[in-house]
């Protein structure tokens, strides 16, 4: 499960305490960097992969579930590749940016049993969650 890094916790203070507004979408990405867990990643240490159709998936506020104090899921999400490979796949991330590093990077979490190399004709099957502590 993605865990809240320090910008999600902030994001989601800045919202419900300081009534700023909310994200209409946050969005769902693959990364190949970082290597390793650092609470204090931000966007800009994201490295997602190039070509073959990769691109952030919207993800819908109605469509959570399971919602609680400590864990939340969406449906199932495909990232299909339209050709050449992504290389070295170490997980997915959720962040309030359609693409870019101009927002703000909610979590990730790292594949158990990752990294993936992915090749056409191919994808990876992705069902996001975000754990509370």
């Amino acid at each position: 499960m993605a865990l809240i890094l320090d910008y999600g916790k902030k994001n989601i203070i800045d919202i419900y305490l300081r009534n700023e507004a909310q994200n209409a979408n946050l969005y769902l990405g693959l990364f190949t960097s970082p290597s390793s867990e650092n609470p204090a990643t931000t966007l800009s240490n994201i490295v997602e992969p190039l070509g073959g159709g990769y691109a952030r998936i919207p993800l819908a506020p109605g469509d959570w579930s399971n919602v609680n104090v400590t864990y939340a899921a969406q449906p199932q999400k495909s990232f299909p590749i339209s050709g050449g490979s992504w290389e070295g796949v170490r997980g997915y991330f959720i962040c309030d940016i359609v693409s870019g590093i101009g927002g703000t990077l909610i979590g990730l979490e790292f594949f158990s049993d990752g990294p993936y190399d992915i090749t056409y004709p191919g994808g990876i099957h992705v069902t996001p969650k975000i754990e509370f502590y």
